[in-house]
Parts: C-alpha cells; sequence; structure tokens
C-alpha cells in the first residue's frame, strides 16, 4: 500500500489532501481510538511511515520510529508512537 510517494517542496502532504477516503477515515478513527480493521491500521501506519520518512525533517531516533511503525497492530500502538512524537514536537496529524 502507498499512501504517497513524494513529498512537496521537501515537505510531506498533509493526509486530508489524499484523495482517498480511506485514509482521511482511517485517520480520523485513529484519532479517536476508533480503528476497526486491519486495513485502517495500514493506512494509519503507512502515512506515518510516509511522514517521518521526510528526508526535511530531522527527527531524532528515526530508524527506531520507523521500526516501531512496523510494529504497529492496535490502537494504542498507534497512540504510542504519535505520543513520542509529539514530545518532540512532530507529529504528523
Amino acid at each position: 500500500m502507498v499512501v504517497f510517494k513524494e513529498y512537496i517542496n521537501g515537505m510531506p502532504f498533509k493526509w486530508q489532501t489524499h484523495a482517498s477516503q480511506k485514509l482521511r477515515k482511517a485517520i480520523e478513527k485513529a484519532a479517536y481510538a476508533e480503528i476497526q480493521t486491519q486495513e485502517e491500521i495500514e493506512y494509519v501506519q503507512e502515512y506515518i511511515r510516509y511522514w517521518i520518512s521526510c528526508p526535511s525533517f530531522d527527527i531524532p531516533n528515526k530508524e527506531q520510529l520507523l521500526k516501531q511503525v512496523k510494529e504497529i497492530k492496535t490502537d494504542n500502538d498507534i497512540y504510542t508512537i504519535y505520543t513520542k512524537l509529539a514530545e518532540q514536537g512532530w507529529g504528523p496529524y
């Protein structure tokens, strides 16, 4: 699954601009811990991976976070990664 492949002016696209309603709904559900399907988890997982991988961002522990993104299985896993990013001043939402 590919959410986005490129960056615009070195910055990631926002999830709100994605043509797929599936991505939008998955992100909105993740915000309220309402993920219900594996497909929704995969959409959120892929978007977070894309966002963290942005070459313009110097995110501490980027490789460790990317490994954790691969292991996302639940809403709680999503929340944990989002919290780690937010604590560092980063946030893909």
